[in-house]
């Protein structure tokens, strides 16, 4: 690699984060919560996902945007859990605006993608995946899977 000189930063991560044998996220193991490398919000409980869920209905009414179709977008779902408790959120207390819902994930992992559609499979039809922001902006014209 030396003799081919230096690579952007952007390609630097993509490679550090995403590579399939050795990217941080392409990890067997499972890399939050108490025996993972970090902690997030959403490894300790549901209640993070649920807060946003409720914000995000009260953002919508207070917009007028009773008639829009409400697209959250989430980068780098890990296991789909907050997208989980999200949706289950909005799907129990705010029927009306989840029946609206698209829930849209940028997800570079073919391996994270897989767990995130498992975890998800409740949800078909509200999910969509993206792998980068050039697929991303295609979305808006295909509507959900």
């Amino acid at each position: 690699m030396h003799s081919r000189g230096a690579i952007p930063f952007s390609r630097f991560m993509e490679l550090a984060l995403y590579c399939p044998e050795y990217g941080f996220y392409e990890a067997e193991r499972d890399i939050t919560g108490r025996r993972g490398d970090f902690y997030t919000s959403v490894s300790v409980g549901p209640l993070f996902g649920e807060l946003l869920g409720y914000q995000f209905c009260e953002w919508l009414k207070a917009s007028g945007g009773d008639s829009a179709v409400p697209r959250l977008v989430e980068a780098g779902a890990h296991d789909g859990q907050l997208a989980a408790d999200i949706l289950g959120w909005t799907r129990e207390r705010r029927p009306e605006v989840f029946s609206r819902l698209e829930y849209w994930i940028l997800e570079p992992s073919v391996r994270r993608r897989a767990a995130q559609e498992r975890r998800l499979g409740d949800y078909r039809g509200k999910v969509l995946w993206a792998k980068d922001f050039a697929e991303l902006s295609s979305l808006r014209e295909a509507g959900p899977t």
